[in-house]
């Protein structure tokens, strides 16, 4: 049996174990995104086995060794050993199964073993810091900030799919000629056909859908419920990478409210295929006799709130194939807590971490198409040229240079859905979420959990459909489909739902080579 990382592996169709005796396939028995190791079968290899360290805990400032094929076919294909401490006994943003080490790690190292100076096992490579984003969102360089899978982590996991391991207590130093032999005699190169980037020792595993181009199945779990999509569990980094808020030309009142970036985990849930629509909110407002709280419109130079206006009528044509619009926070709430009753299960509004996870799908660029705004005429309904031409107050403000056909909500699922099968994640309406209001994610959960403290009295909404707002519900840009970094507050949006019921499969990735460590089955 093999340990490696589990964003080694992620979306590998073949999995292949490359030793010095030859190559040979392997089978993935288990793979755990939130603690980022991944558990191979191979057959025919008769090497050494890793031996952990018992007890299972590493002391700040001791010595440890790193061993790895970084950068295979660039470096040495034969391996590379590096030396450090142990920096932190947590890891980024107080993560309590890692460990930090300053051993040097390059893309490739991931999945590696990290030993003490006795030889034994205390971590597996996992991930290297940023530095020129860290550099760029704090003004300094961080030197050599890497980190590892926990020893405490690695034994659990080993136990939970029953592998037998060796263990022994720490023993006094041997000359680091012998680790870095030790270390050899058991670690072997990963790789997978699919994928052309190398993949190891980054600040994490970017996620892609369960296969690429094809959704998950969309199911219902009632008449008048919206459909819902399985989406996988993963990690991601939120918010707006830096320089982006400045070539989207976003305005300086708005700058900084996505930042910093950081890492996200994210369980997995379900999610609303398409926003939900007039006619599905109708059937709540009837049964439970809702009543409106009226509605903030477009005059044709700023919002004003209408007291005449609700979801019956937003001020612009719908029909119930629409997405509902003019729904408070407190309504969508409701909206949910009714179909939780209904239904037996547990639905609500996705948090921002969720919804911003949801929205990328897999993908780091600005929308999750591409960078290109003037693109987005066949993925969302935003401001473009058919906006300039209809809505009010329109013609002075930039626009995308396409027509999406539609100048204000067009029908839910008119525009090409995001690879993990959702429609108008970008555009149509803006989306509530449950998250609290903060200025900027300093702080920020890193579980994908809701942000339930700060100003509750106002809602994260996301999603944007594009508008020439400047004003406390400004969006991601002044015009346009927005980033999917944007956020604010707003209150005439709908919701997209979560059922936190339906779990999904693991997330999937290609991968290229990285390391693994042998143990007996």
């Amino acid at each position: 049996m093999l340990i490696t990382n589990h964003h080694v592996i992620e979306g590998c169709g073949s999995v292949e174990i490359i030793s010095p005796d030859g190559r040979r396939s392997g089978t993935i028995v288990d793979a755990d995104a939130q603690i980022d190791l991944a558990l191979l079968r191979v057959t025919g290899i008769k090497g050494a086995t890793a031996r952990l360290r018992s007890p299972r805990h590493v002391r700040l400032g001791e010595a440890v060794m790193v061993f790895g094929f970084p950068l295979a076919g660039s470096l040495t294909s034969s391996g590379n050993f590096t030396s450090g401490l142990v920096s932190g006994l947590r890891g980024l943003r107080d993560a309590a199964g890692e460990i930090q080490i300053t051993a040097p790690v390059q893309p490739g190292n991931s999945g590696g073993p990290v030993m003490d100076a006795s030889g034994l096992v205390v971590g597996v490579v996992q991930a290297k810091l940023d530095a020129l984003r860290a550099a760029i969102a704090t003004g300094d360089i961080p030197q050599n900030v890497n980190f590892a899978v926990a020893l405490h982590v690695l034994a659990d996991f080993l136990a939970k799919n029953k592998v037998a391991f060796r263990d022994a207590p720490m023993a006094a130093a041997v000359d680091t000629s012998r680790v870095a032999e030790l270390a050899q005699s058991f670690t072997y190169r990963v790789g997978c056909r699919g994928r052309s980037q190398q993949a190891g020792a980054s600040p994490g595993p970017k996620p892609k859908p369960p296969t690429a181009g094809v959704p998950s199945r969309a199911f219902k779990d009632c008449a008048e419920c919206p459909e819902m999509v399985s989406i996988p569990a993963g990690r991601f980094v939120m918010g707006s990478a830096p320089g982006e808020e400045e070539r989207e030309t976003l305005p300086e009142q708005f700058r900084n409210r996505s930042q910093p970036q950081y890492w996200v985990n994210v369980a997995s849930f379900s999610a609303g295929k398409y926003e939900v629509t007039r006619g599905q909110y109708r059937a709540f407002a009837e049964a439970t006799g809702r009543s409106s709280e009226g509605c903030f419109v477009w005059t044709g130079a700023k919002f004003e709130r209408d007291l005449s206006k609700d979801w019956r009528n937003p001020g612009y044509a719908q029909d119930d194939t629409h997405p509902v619009a003019c729904v408070s926070w407190s309504d969508a709430t409701a909206y949910t807590s009714w179909l939780s009753d209904k239904t037996g299960k547990d639905y609500r509004l996705l948090s921002e971490a969720e919804w911003e996870y949801a929205a990328r799908a897999g993908t780091t660029t600005t929308r999750f198409w591409g960078d290109d705004g003037n693109m987005s005429c066949g993925y969302a309904n935003g401001a473009d040229l058919t906006a300039k031409a209809q809505v009010p107050g329109f013609s002075n403000f930039w626009v995308a240079n396409c027509n999406d056909r539609y100048a204000y909500t067009a029908p839910a699922g008119s525009y090409r859905a995001n690879a993990f099968g959702l429609h108008d994640m970008l555009g149509n309406v803006w989306e509530w979420t449950q998250d609290c209001w903060n200025e900027n994610y300093h702080g920020a959960p890193t579980d994908g959990s809701a942000w339930m403290a700060g100003n509750c009295s106002r809602r994260v909404v996301r999603g944007a459909p594009g508008s020439p707002i400047h004003g406390s519900c400004a969006p991601r840009t002044a015009a346009g489909t927005p980033p999917l970094s944007g956020r604010t507050t707003s209150v005439s949006v709908l919701p997209r739902l979560i059922n936190s019921c339906i779990l999904a499969s693991l997330p999937l990735r290609s991968c290229a080579t990285a390391c693994c460590l042998f143990f007996r089955a």
